[in-house]
């Protein structure tokens, strides 16, 4: 996922991780995310879809 020593990354990193999880066999995926970057709350949609 390539995170840096603060802890940010790309959006696809997230939702490659939540992909993952839910291929592991996890019901619930727990994240607290941020950005400065303003969201149209479209980028992140497909990866938390059931």
């Amino acid at each position: 996922m390539g995170y840096d020593d603060e802890g940010t990354g790309a959006d696809s990193g997230f939702i490659e991780a939540m992909e993952w999880a839910k291929a592991e066999g996890a019901g619930i995926v727990s994240m607290s995310l941020g950005s400065p970057v303003p969201d149209d709350g479209t980028g992140l949609r497909p990866g938390v879809t059931p």
